[in-house]
């Protein structure tokens, strides 16, 4: 079935790029199709390497800060991002941050747009703290983050809620003590994070996934929010080395880069915010 998909899409690549490229540049509609047919094979392409990653090493991570969590492999969310899970290198800026965060007791970690739980999971096994508030808008994203959260042995520690907004995440946050808020919340970000909750923040952590593509600059606008009570920093999304990963060794290029793509409609931004006091 691969190769038979692959020799199609080829075959409609090289259709699209000659009539396209010899007249100097593909039309618009050209361009999304070839965009498209090359979409399929890669994604094609991924899940096959990773089940030959999960064959090698089994549905485990196998490096960074949350090394040896177990996955279900089962994804809410697309494509769930499994292969750079497993091999370690998903959205590997952040490790430094999650290392740092080792070392401060936290009553409570609250993980917005929780998806599989990958964060959720792996914060209540590395952190120090017993409570953990795992959120999304989808009820089987829920489902599986309880799965991966009893398969890593800290489903006591995890609580699951359906959705949450400005108001929910005041009202927690001012329960608690010093939380730590994860938020991936595909441009929801600017609605969480209002002037109330972040005055109910003020002695907590803040890791916020920035989606600038929705047409505003979120990063920008946090910080004016937060820079009375936190410092701030940004992070910004970096280089790939598929070549550190042993299981990757023998393949080809085009292989390992697929590995470790994690599919970003543009250079990926993290908000960082530390309470000053």
């Amino acid at each position: 079935m691969m190769s038979m998909l692959a020799d199609i899409s080829i075959r409609i690549a090289s259709h699209l790029l000659k009539n396209g490229v010899l007249s100097r540049q593909l039309s618009p509609s050209s361009h999304r199709r070839l965009k498209k047919i090359l979409g399929s094979v890669s994604r094609e392409l991924r899940r096959e390497i990773c089940r030959e990653v999960v064959h090698s090493n089994g549905r485990v991570v196998a490096s960074g800060p949350f090394k040896g969590m177990k996955i279900s492999g089962r994804a809410s969310w697309g494509e769930g991002d499994m292969l750079p899970k497993y091999l370690g290198s998903y959205e590997e800026e952040l490790a430094p941050f999650f290392d740092e965060m080792k070392s401060v007791p936290l009553d409570l970690v609250i993980n917005v747009g929780a998806a599989e739980g990958f964060y959720s999971v792996g914060t209540a096994m590395i952190l120090m703290t017993d409570r953990v508030i795992a959120v999304d808008i989808d009820q089987a994203a829920l489902d599986v983050t309880q799965e991966n959260a009893d398969l890593n042995d800290v489903g006591h520690k995890i609580e699951v809620l359906l959705a949450l907004d400005a108001e929910g995440l005041h009202k927690l946050a001012s329960t608690a003590g010093r939380c730590l808020i994860i938020s991936d919340c595909e441009g929801f970000e600017l609605e969480l994070f209002s002037d109330r909750v972040i005055e109910t923040l003020k002695n907590s952590f803040c890791l916020v996934e920035c989606h600038d593509f929705i047409g505003k600059n979120v990063a920008d606008i946090l910080t004016k929010r937060f820079v009375a009570s936190h410092e701030i920093e940004l992070i910004d999304e970096g280089a790939r080395n598929p070549n550190q990963y042993d299981v990757l060794r023998r393949k080809d290029s085009l292989d390992r880069w697929l590995a470790v793509s994690e599919g970003r409609p543009e250079i990926m931004r993290w908000f960082v915010a530390r309470p000053k006091r």
